[in-house]
Parts: C-alpha cells; sequence; structure tokens
C-alpha cells in the first residue's frame, strides 16, 4: 500500500494544496530570481543618469530619452558607447565597481532567492498541517469525553 493511499480525506486535501502553492512558490521565485540582464539595465541607467548630470547639453533630457537614442543597441553596447564618448569627462568607475560586485555576487543571490522562496513555501505548509494535526487531536479529547 503507498503512503499516499494511506491518508486520510484531509492530509490528502493538504497535499493538493501543498502541491498547488508550489507550482505557485515557484513561478514566483523563476519571475523575481535575480538575472543578470536586471543588473545590466541599472548598469545602463545609472550610467545615463550620471552622464545627463554632468553634461550640460543634456540636462533637460530623460535616462528613456537617451535610452530610445541608442535604440538599435543593446545594453553592454550603450554603455560602451557612452564610455567611448564621454571618457576623461566623466568617471563611470563607481558604477562599474558595483556592477562587477553584483555579477559577483549574483549566483549567491540567486541560490538566497530560491532558499528563502523555498522557506516560503515550507513554513505555512507545514504549521498548516501541524495546525490540523492538533485540532484533530483536541476533536479527538472531545469525543473521548463524549463516550
Amino acid at each position: 500500500m503507498s503512503v499516499l493511499s494511506r491518508l486520510n480525506g484531509w492530509q490528502r486535501l493538504w497535499v493538493l494544496v501543498s502541491v498547488i502553492y508550489f507550482l505557485f512558490a515557484v513561478s514566483f521565485i523563476v519571475l523575481f530570481l535575480p538575472k543578470k540582464s536586471d543588473y545590466l539595465s541599472t548598469r545602463v541607467h545609472e550610467t545615463i543618469d550620471l552622464t545627463i548630470k554632468n553634461v550640460p547639453e543634456l540636462r533637460s533630457s530623460y535616462v528613456y530619452q537617451v535610452r530610445d537614442a541608442y535604440g538599435d543597441l543593446s545594453d553592454d553596447e550603450v554603455v560602451k558607447r557612452i564610455h567611448s564618448k564621454f571618457k576623461g569627462q566623466i568617471d563611470y568607475s563607481k558604477i562599474e565597481e558595483e556592477y562587477a560586485t553584483r555579477l559577483a555576487k549574483l549566483s549567491s543571490e540567486q541560490i538566497k532567492a530560491v532558499g528563502t522562496g523555498f522557506l516560503l513555501w515550507l513554513v505555512p505548509v507545514v504549521f498548516i498541517y501541524l495546525l490540523g494535526w492538533a485540532i484533530g487531536w483536541v476533536i479527538k479529547g472531545f469525543k473521548r469525553v463524549e463516550t
């Protein structure tokens, strides 16, 4: 006899809800998992923002306007183009150091996000099971008193 066939109705419901919640949690984790593209997008935004602040002709511009001007280029190419155009005028080293640091920590951040997501799934599932068990225990106690 398999383990699942020995479960009562409430336990089967708990398994079903736990699996559905697990699928929801996995999709949520995948959606919000830190990605290299997120860091690159932040790098482009910060690079353009710093350029706008330091180039008088661009001060009336917005980040999205400058990014749209380079619409045919990838984020990496935009950064390279801006760096080459304003080389010597603007110091982008702080932005580049932050980007390199974030990339170096990317895998550990991803592992941390998966671990956190797993705990956000596991803790409620175990809590609900224990709560159901405790309620069942209390109900059995009342039934013994009645007989």
